[in-house]
């Protein structure tokens, strides 16, 4: 009796800190979400609307279209060098299951900030005989190129418009982390490290650090895709292509307005490298964050904060529209592919995953 019970303890204690983790995550994802609306909220108080309204309906949108083109297809070049990328160690996924993976991957972040990544994986994963951890190790890979290219752009936005920009910091009153801060977060990291090496000393014969070693392993194999891509060639103009073209959907809609038109390709960077650092806010789609930052780049070249908001709203509705358009079909793909593999495991009698 006394062991049922405690084994009842156990499971409604496991039940309960699960819902308590569930629940904390949904209480993170309202609260950022309620901060990019307030934001938002922030931005557009004191705007004439009415005014928004008639500069929206005097854009010349064929500008509009062209940003929406090129950014579908970076979406599709992404795909493409995620297939590449895992091509180097022996999976071959087609470039299509890439491409739909990763743009369910962008809907989900629509709704659950940073979840995209994961899903993205799970999408793969059940769409190819890939493990989870390779893929997720591929996905990092990415990110740590993506935020290479990134640091690279704003550098050069620096050299281009450096006086410029550091009277922006001066303006936000941003400076260099001191010499404690870099002493504490060096110190954690060291702290981690000899933790998790510790562990894996200390429990290195349990049967889940053997299940955790694996998926270490796996993880590891897809962190190392990028020493094994076949084409390097193809992948870095891909990479190269990929920010470009970010650059570029930035900058076209620029061209549709009249009081934005003759802003230059460098005032074009200069906005993209500021509303990243905005999009890339754990805010829901960047609502809010991307508005404030991109208003705030348009300002350095003399845009009143009105006429950027209204660049702002219509280059982040645009862009989310086009990811909903996207992820519609991707979906819909997704679910198909799915239901004919479940179809050809039942006719070769094997059991489907």
């Amino acid at each position: 009796m006394g062991k049922r019970l405690k084994k009842e303890v156990r499971y409604f204690a496991g039940l309960i800190s699960l819902c308590m983790k569930r629940a904390r995550r949904v209480i993170q994802y309202v609260v950022f979400l309620i901060v990019g609306v307030l934001l938002l909220y922030w931005a557009l108080r004191g705007i004439d609307l009415a005014q928004v309204k008639q500069y929206v309906l005097s854009a010349d949108y064929r500008w509009v279209l062209a940003a929406l083109f090129v950014a579908w297809v970076s979406h599709v070049l992404r795909g493409w060098r995620w297939a590449l990328l895992l091509e180097g160690i022996g999976y071959r996924p087609s470039a299509a299951m890439a491409y739909h993976s990763l743009i369910i991957g962008y809907l989900m972040n629509m709704v659950f900030p940073r979840a995209g990544e994961v899903t993205r994986c799970v999408a793969l994963n059940r769409l190819a005989p890939i493990p989870f951890s390779t893929v997720l190790g591929s996905v990092l890979v990415e990110r740590g190129l993506d935020l290479l290219f990134l640091a690279g752009l704003i550098g050069l936005n620096l050299l281009l418009e450096f006086d410029l920009l550091m009277g922006l910091a001066d303006e936000l009153h941003l400076s260099m982390p001191t010499a404690t801060t870099w002493l504490w977060l060096v110190g954690g990291v060291v702290a981690a490290a000899l933790f998790l090496w510790w562990m894996f000393r200390r429990f290195r014969g349990a049967a889940w650090m053997l299940a955790v070693r694996e998926r270490v392993r796996q993880f590891v194999r897809g962190l190392a895709t990028i020493r094994h891509v076949r084409r390097p060639w193809l992948f870095w103009a891909q990479s190269a292509a990929i920010w470009a073209l970010y650059w570029l959907m930035t900058y076209l809609p620029l061209k549709a307005f009249d009081f934005s038109a003759a802003l230059s390709p460098v005032a074009g960077l200069t906005v993209f490298t500021i509303s990243s650092v905005g999009f890339i806010m754990p805010v829901q789609a960047g609502i809010g964050t991307y508005h404030w930052a991109a208003a705030t780049a348009l300002g350095l070249y003399g845009i009143p904060w009105d006429k950027g908001m209204t660049l702002a709203l219509v280059m982040h509705s645009t862009q989310m529209l086009l990811i909903v358009f996207l992820g519609a079909i991707s979906s819909a793909w997704y679910l198909y592919r799915l239901m004919q593999r479940k179809k050809h495991d039942r006719s070769a009698g094997t059991p489907a995953s």
